[in-house]
């Protein structure tokens, strides 16, 4: 009786470990679970960024075109002696070429953050 006692004694402290990993185990799964939910938000948003960044792109684009035609103006109405046309023209040019400077910092920031 005193040897069954034994068994099941060590039997019941067995199973109490193997209980105890499992539950350690399990929360680590559920860990791995947050942290894989977590990196795929984080990917969705990084493919958001860079698919905003395209479109800043194309914009850029749509801004050079619109330079280069009141460049084109600006000589015009300089030729024909309108100087204040020709002055609002210029302004324009230096302006666009301000948002182009600053999406291009924007872009030169994005393309460092979603570097891999």
């Amino acid at each position: 009786m005193n040897t069954l006692k034994t068994v099941f004694g060590k039997l019941f402290k067995e199973e109490t470990q193997l209980a105890s990993h499992e539950v350690e185990l399990n929360a680590v799964v559920e860990l791995q679970k947050g942290a894989a939910k977590i990196g795929g938000q984080i990917l969705s948003l990084e493919m958001d960024i860079l698919s905003k960044a395209n479109d800043m792109k194309k914009l850029s684009t749509q801004y050079e075109n619109f330079i280069k035609q009141f460049r084109e103006f600006e000589v015009k109405a300089k030729e024909l002696g309108i100087d204040a046309v020709a002055n609002q023209a210029k302004e324009s040019v230096d302006f666009y070429n301000e948002k182009i400077k600053r999406a291009d910092r924007y872009l030169t920031t994005i393309q460092g953050l979603t570097k891999r």
